[in-house]
């Protein structure tokens, strides 16, 4: 499963556990008039500032990949984030808002601890559900030239593979750098699952963009977007030279952030 619906997974992880931190809270403010609005008020800023600061310290991490595409910078849906320096800036804020209001302290310290725990222990049970379950797909496939293409042909190195559509704008805007990846990265076997449109549509629209890929492939059925359980797209999954999953994306990737998924390949990468 790698959405709810239109939602990344990711994202609904971070919206339950800030849900249960905000029940926390209202239960810890019983009885104490105007207690429940001023931790609610805090959670909604240390929550900002998580995200804001987990934000930066990315771009920072990957700042020349960004500098050379500014714009990218605020397309936080390349899942750009490195959430414990966030976390970490979140919690000593939250030492300093209660600085005046020691009786505020540990009910806002315990709500937001809670929901640390939240999220990452989803996280780590939808990431062991996904390498328990999704597993390289078998769906039949045909080259833009009509021949028969397996996945299993890409066996023994790591395999990206990207659900993607001419009239999606968002595989529009990502493959440029999903090209630029594969040219620099031939480690690697970039392979293109088009959903559902006809090898001309598709080979017109690559000669359009000016794009030159390999392994593009069709799937006329648009039957991949089942075997990973998603109907959303772009989608890209990440898989070991052993055909084990090692990471999923829902959204647009920007170089930085394909960069970061690439990063534990580094070996790979290199040849």
């Amino acid at each position: 499963m790698l959405s709810l619906g239109p939602f990344p997974m990711t994202a609904v992880w971070v919206m339950m556990a800030f849900a249960m931190a905000l029940g926390v809270a209202v239960m810890a403010s019983r009885g104490r008039e105007g207690a429940a609005r001023s931790l609610v008020s805090a959670l909604l800023d240390l929550l900002m500032l998580a995200v804001v600061v987990a934000r930066l310290a990315f771009v920072v991490r990957w700042w020349p990949l960004y500098a050379a595409e500014p714009l990218s910078i605020v397309m936080i849906q390349d899942g750009g984030f490195l959430p414990w320096v966030g976390i970490s800036a979140a919690l000593v804020f939250a030492l300093w808002r209660s600085r005046a209001r020691p009786e505020m302290r540990a009910p806002l310290l315990a709500a937001s601890l809670l929901g640390v725990l939240v999220w990452w222990g989803l996280g780590l049970g939808l990431r062991a559900y996904q390498q328990r379950t999704l597993v390289m797909p078998d769906t039949a496939l045909v080259s833009l030239q009509g021949q028969p293409v397996s996945l299993a042909d890409f066996a023994g190195q790591p395999v990206v593979l990207n659900l993607w559509a001419t009239w999606c704008p968002p595989c529009r805007r990502e493959m440029p750098v999903l090209a630029a990846a594969q040219a620099q990265h031939p480690g690697v076997h970039f392979v293109f699952v088009n959903q559902g449109e006809t090898g001309d549509v598709v080979q017109t629209y690559l000669a359009r963009a000016g794009l030159s890929l390999d392994n593009v492939v069709l799937d006329a059925e648009a039957a991949m977007g089942d075997a990973i359980r998603t109907n959303a797209i772009p989608a890209t999954l990440f898989f070991d030279a052993d055909g084990a999953l090692r990471d999923t994306h829902l959204g647009t990737l920007t170089a930085a952030g394909l960069a970061a998924k690439l990063q534990p390949w580094r070996r790979d990468l290199r040849r």
